[in-house]
């Protein structure tokens, strides 16, 4: 005696509902599953983590404690080998540096948030695809792709996990039953 396939997917939803309540959707599943940042090894990625906090301030610059972009893991983006970025970054590296030293005389990692802003800025002006690569940054940190941090300091909640015990919305039933002369819903 065995279970029909029909019987199977009618209980299958109750199966997963209750394996998610046993494992709990508390703070230490969602720790479980944080992201975890990268720390810079090289001297490129270091720039690179600054010039990530420079367009994202985050706590250490920031009075308010606010999370930046390095908290919401935008480094993670920029090593990664699968996104076009990688090809581009030891570029922006090398160029954000160069400025700096000239400049200030000193290495970028060095700067304030003040005069990191001016080198961005000035490379900007060379280098004008660094405008898709600080719309990357921001990104990572308003589209929440690795950390929602960002998103909890804007105040969203999150995504919105459907309608189910809405009467307005039901599914199951049609939303209407008119149609138009050629079978379309109005």
């Amino acid at each position: 005696m065995g279970i029909t396939r029909r019987e199977f997917n009618r209980l299958l939803p109750a199966a997963l509902l209750s394996v998610a309540l046993l494992e709990g959707c508390g703070e230490s599943r969602q720790k479980k599953f944080a992201p975890q940042c990268l720390s810079p090894s090289t001297e490129d990625q270091k720039i690179l983590c600054r010039f990530c906090e420079a367009v994202i301030p985050g706590p250490r610059e920031d009075p308010t404690g606010a999370p930046g972009a390095l908290e919401v893991c935008a480094q993670n983006f920029m090593y990664d080998d699968s996104l076009m970025f990688r090809k581009i970054a030891p570029t922006v590296s090398f160029m954000l540096e160069q400025k700096a030293r000239k400049i200030y005389g000193k290495s970028f990692t060095a700067l304030t948030l003040q005069e990191c802003t001016e080198v961005i800025l000035a490379v900007e002006e060379e280098f004008p695809q660094l405008t898709l690569v600080i719309r990357f940054v921001k990104t990572a940190f308003y589209a929440g792709g690795l950390s929602n941090a960002g998103w909890k300091y804007m105040g969203y909640r999150g995504p919105n996990m459907g309608y189910f015990n809405d009467p307005q919305f039901t599914f199951g039933r049609p939303v209407c039953r008119e149609r138009t002369s050629d079978g379309i819903m109005p």
